[in-house]
């Protein structure tokens, strides 16, 4: 791991190298307001997680409330609530005004989750073949598994307090209740109810300093040993079960080469790679 010089460099492969620190948005729901080509105003509500996918609701001029995940094409509002496993009577009940709602029916009204699920897939995805196992996976991958995405303390607590929700810190991953909550304040935006936010405002940015962005590397090297870890270990099982069956067939001794030392398993190389990828190439 590379230590910064009391000069704030870092000595890479005998060359000083030198970090900027970056200002970003800041973790958190933001709202805007936008104008079409006809002047008319429609809204939009942006996620911004520390780590994961990017996430956005919108209304457009003909009523209808759409969502979308890292920018690919619109998902009608109902088909993601219901894939999220919420009913339509507790959609309707937790929106302050359900009337809005009602016209974003016609673009996906499913019946049950498991036909939400396979049509959000189909959206998504269409070129693969849609199962509600997949679908799920995609969902949990996406939002509520901590692995992937990341909020952080400082943007649940954000998310709390603009959506007037009671959510433990400690929650990290986006809820159901959350992306319902966030489309009631939508709605509400329509009907001059709620308050728009300044991305440029310096209370919505953050300093992104080189311990994280080191730190950021450090994962992604460590995910890259975990996922070479495991395919060795499946490899040696493979050789192992292949071994014994012929040992069994021969009815004869023959020596299993198992190598299960920490040495041979893991390796560090992916990790040091990540790291002299973003010292060397990084902007």
């Amino acid at each position: 791991i590379p230590l910064m010089t009391e000069r704030g460099t870092f000595i890479i492969n005998g060359s000083p190298r030198v970090i900027v620190n970056q200002i970003v948005r800041s973790p958190g729901i933001y709202y805007k307001a936008e104008f079409n080509k006809e002047n008319q105003k429609t809204f939009t509500g942006t996620i911004i997680s520390n780590r994961g996918s990017w996430f956005r609701l919108e209304t457009d001029k003909d009523g209808y409330v759409w969502a979308k995940i890292d920018k690919i094409k619109k998902i009608p509002i109902f088909i993601l609530l219901q894939a999220l496993g919420l009913p339509q009577k507790k959609i309707f009940y937790a929106v302050r005004h359900p009337e809005f709602l009602v016209k974003s029916l016609e673009k996906g009204n499913p019946a049950t989750t498991f036909e939400a699920l396979i049509l959000l897939h189909s959206l998504i995805k269409p070129d693969k073949p849609a199962t509600v196992k997949d679908a799920r996976s995609l969902l949990y991958s996406n939002f509520m598994d901590p692995k992937r995405y990341d909020l952080g303390e400082v943007g649940r607590l954000k998310l709390n307090k603009k959506l007037k929700i009671a959510t433990s810190p400690r929650c990290r991953a986006l809820r159901p209740e959350d992306i319902l909550a966030a489309v009631d304040y939508l709605i509400n935006l329509e009907f001059g109810i709620g308050s728009l936010d300044d991305i440029d405002d310096l209370k919505n940015r953050r300093i992104r300093s080189s311990g994280e962005l080191i730190q950021n590397q450090i994962r992604i090297g460590i995910t890259r040993v975990e996922r070479i870890t495991r395919e060795k270990l499946e490899k040696f099982q493979k050789k192992e079960t292949n071994s014994r069956a012929v040992t069994e067939n021969n009815k004869s001794k023959i020596h299993i080469d198992t190598v299960n030392t920490p040495a041979t398993l893991i390796s560090s190389k992916p990790l040091i790679s990540s790291l002299r990828e973003f010292f060397g190439s990084s902007q």
